[in-house]
Formats: C-alpha cells, structure tokens, sequence
C-alpha cells in the first residue's frame, strides 16, 4: 500500500475532487469521467486537486486556468486513463459545427436585401396599421422569416432545411418555435397565432405528427414579388 506523506491530500480530498470531477464531465461520458486517484503519484494528487478547485471558482470554467487548462486536463485523463478524450470532443464539436455552418449555407435565402425586403415590411406595416396584425403575429412571422432566412432552428430539435418549395422552418411541436429565446413565455399561445397567420396566407404549415414545417405563405410570396415589380417600375 503507497505510504501517504502529511503533504498529500486527504481521503475526503479526494473523494470530493473524484465527485466534482465526474459531476463536471458528465458530457464526456455517462456518469462522468472518474479519477483513479491510485494512477497518480503525491504531486500530481496535489496539483490535481488545486486546479480542480480553481477550475470550480464561480461554476466549472477550466479557461480561467490558462495555459494550466491543458495540464488540468492531462492530469484527469491520465487517472481516468481516457486518453485524448478532451482533444477528441473538441474536434468532434468543431465537425459539428462546421457541419451545421455549411448546411445553413447551402439553404437558399427566400428574401433579397433591398427591394423584396422592403415590399414585405410594407405589407406587415400596413397590416399592423388596419389592425390585421397585432405586435404578437408580427413577432411570431418575424422569428419564423428569420430562421428561414438564415438557416437557424431558434428551438430545440428545430432546423431549416430546404425543398423544391423553398425553404421551411421544421420544428418539434412538443418545443415550440422559439425555445430559450421567449423565457417570459410571451408566446406561450403561439399556436393559435400561427394558425392565424396560416388562415391569412402569410405562412404555409405542414403537419406530421409533433413535427412541423412552416414556409411561406403566399401572400407572403406575393409581397415580395411586388416590391420587386414596383421597384422596376420606378
């Protein structure tokens, strides 16, 4: 059995890094990764054990080791004997990225800058001086055109993928259309406002099962052919 010096930490120490450690790594792998405190020796205990607590201060922020970060890292892999496990999940988020990047590049963007832009908010605008919209329908067609138009999901399990129609916004049901993105819950009956805005052509849904797919309706599609046609006209 290795002999512990007075400088080592104790057994308390350890278990309580061994459960932050794990408790912080959790997305590495179920459960977290667990430290074998026994594949290192008194020194790398030691210093496992200061760069864990200041890696803790104010919520798990490695970052704020520095250059330290890696040897925090190093140090957790070496007693999890998880090899590259953080250099790997790097590399997998950058793909994922990267991924998700070209996929929103190669939506096709449904408004142009300049004249159909103008045409639809025109539309919009006069809609909302009748009274036909209200701020809350116009909220809603805006976050919708948005996330057609750049390629960006605002919800959970929400994406924007492109069809010979054009592109349309796919959303869950279940997480609604706006996600984190409405924490007031201002539009909690988002439902009844997309039907409206469904009934008055300003979107075109499709529904299959909890998932959703919202594109643009015709008038809409008319709005932005008119201020296209008006601006050649002038």
């Amino acid at each position: 059995m290795r002999r512990r010096s007075r400088t080592a930490p104790s057994a308390e120490v350890i278990a309580g890094t061994r459960n932050l450690i794990a408790m912080r790594t959790s997305q590495y792998t179920e459960g977290g990764l667990r430290v074998d405190f026994d594949l290192l020796d008194e020194g790398e205990q030691v210093e496992l054990v200061r760069l864990a607590a200041e890696a803790n201060e104010d919520g798990w922020n490695p970052a704020r080791l520095g250059k330290r970060a890696r040897r925090l890292e190093a140090l957790i892999e070496k007693g999890a004997q998880a090899p590259d496990v953080f250099e790997n999940a790097r590399a997998a988020e950058e793909i994922r990225a990267l991924t998700a990047e070209a996929h929103r590049a190669a939506v096709r963007r449904p408004i142009r800058r300049g004249d159909e832009e103008r045409g639809l908010l025109a539309e919009i605008a006069e809609h909302l001086a009748r009274g036909w919209l209200d701020a809350d329908h116009s909220g809603l067609l805006l976050l919708v055109l948005a996330a057609i138009q750049t390629g960006h999901g605002f919800a959970p399990r929400s994406r924007v993928e492109a069809t010979v129609d054009g592109a349309v916004y796919v959303i869950d049901a279940g997480y609604g259309l706006a996600g984190d993105r409405d924490p007031e819950g201002r539009l909690a009956g988002w439902r009844a406002l997309l039907d409206h805005l469904e009934v008055n052509q300003w979107l075109a849904v499709s529904k299959l099962g909890p998932q959703w797919s919202i594109g643009l309706g015709s008038r809409t599609v008319r709005a932005l052919q008119q201020g296209k046609t008006k601006a050649k006209a002038a």
